[in-house]
């Protein structure tokens, strides 16, 4: 299953995405995301099958076979040495429900792997596909980003998925949120399926999209806001790899690493935002239930 998985999520990037090159990214977001996910479930029986996957979905993109497995392996062996050095340096780790865990999810799954992947990455095409020097830095910043930008916005929403809870339950009792995603959608559209060089994307970003989602995050379900903030990220990446939206311009990196970024410091701060929450409900529950009288 979990071999079909990806290569099925593969063949979406491709028809998301048209130019293979730049379909990679999505794939690697979907990759890399499920390698830390498995991995902190202990779902090791499914390991060999995403490697695989991820090894024939790189193929299906037009990879060689060499370069599949390199990044392949890659994306596997960042995401196992960056959790076993969080859990070594933290090994009571609950969930991102805690501020302190989140901060800890951020840097070792998030950060420090995307940083070996990307450190691989250099490593591996300047040993068989050398490179000109300036374009190093560019290439690390691109596949670290990828990798980095993939665990935060995949792993983060297996992990807070809520079993007892559905979309019927959300349908039905919180209409509110339907016309909320709507608004989402429209604006997401807006901002980025379109050609207007001059718009300040950064700007618009923050007041049409990411307030109103952090204010999201005080009134509908955590999880439910999540996967609408992964839907948000696919339409603008589609976008962004047909020279669309605020960052289709010319950079000294590719619009889609500097959306990436960009979404990394969004997401972050969400996610960051909803454990703060979490934990000051946590905080009044148990401030009520200490203030009550106990009856003998």
């Amino acid at each position: 299953m979990a071999l079909i998985g990806l290569i099925l999520l593969t063949l979406l990037a491709g028809q998301l995405i048209p130019d293979a090159r730049q379909a990679w990214y999505l794939s690697v977001w979907a990759s890399s995301g499920l390698f830390v996910f498995v991995l902190m479930r202990k779902g090791y029986a499914l390991v060999p099958g995403l490697w695989l996957g991820a090894l024939m979905g790189n193929c299906l993109l037009g990879y060689d076979i060499l370069s599949a497995f390199a990044f392949a392996t890659g994306e596997l062996l960042g995401a196992w040495i960056a959790l076993r050095l969080m859990y070594r340096w933290v090994p009571d780790w609950r969930s991102l429900t805690f501020k302190a865990d989140f901060l800890w999810f951020l840097l070792f799954p998030c950060l420090l792997n995307g940083i070996l992947v990307g450190i691989w990455g250099i490593f591996w095409q300047r040993l068989f596909y050398p490179e000109p020097w300036p374009d190093v830095p560019v290439l690390f910043l691109s596949n670290a980003s990828a990798v980095s930008f993939g665990v935060l916005l995949l792993s983060s929403n297996l992990l807070s998925w809520q079993k007892p809870w559905s979309w019927k339950s959300l349908i039905t009792e919180d209409r509110d949120f339907w016309l909320f995603s709507v608004y989402v959608l429209v604006a997401t559209t807006w901002l980025f399926w379109q050609h207007d060089p001059d718009f300040l994307g950064i700007i618009g970003l923050l007041f049409v999209l990411f307030i109103p989602m952090l204010w999201a995050l005080t009134r509908f379900p955590v999880d439910a806001v999540y996967r609408l903030a992964l839907l948000v990220f696919l339409l603008a990446m589609a976008a962004t790899a047909r020279d669309l939206g605020p960052y289709s311009g010319a950079t000294a990196l590719h619009p889609i690493t500097v959306l990436q970024i960009i979404g990394i410091g969004m997401i972050s701060i969400g996610l960051f935002a909803a454990a703060m929450i979490a934990g000051s409900s946590s905080f009044q529950v148990g401030s009520l239930r200490s203030s009550l009288p106990r009856i003998r």
